[in-house]
């Protein structure tokens, strides 16, 4: 079952430092609103998500990003962050 859309993805890029984890928060917080019902779920999973990001990947390489994506539906949010694969460009 899919889920139902409200919303397109809206997607920010932060760099890979642990500084940047707030300010994907913030992004997170503004694109689902506070009234949310899932607002404290999708606000940890977005800090444990680049906290990993910027500790465990590639993106912690200096000049390193992490893109985050956040989609909201009537009854759901998505948030996810591409990996290096998803994101290096093709021959």
């Amino acid at each position: 079952m899919g889920m139902s859309v409200a919303a397109g993805p809206r997607s920010m890029t932060f760099a890979a430092v642990r500084e940047q984890v707030r300010a994907a928060r913030t992004f997170a917080a503004e694109v689902i609103g506070e009234s949310h019902p899932q607002a404290d779920a999708v606000l940890l999973l977005v800090s444990e998500l680049v906290t990993n990001s910027v500790r465990h990947s590639g993106s912690a390489a200096p000049g390193g990003l992490v893109t985050v994506t956040v989609t909201v539906g009537s009854t759901a949010v998505r948030v996810r962050s591409p990996t290096a694969a998803e994101t290096a460009p093709r021959s």
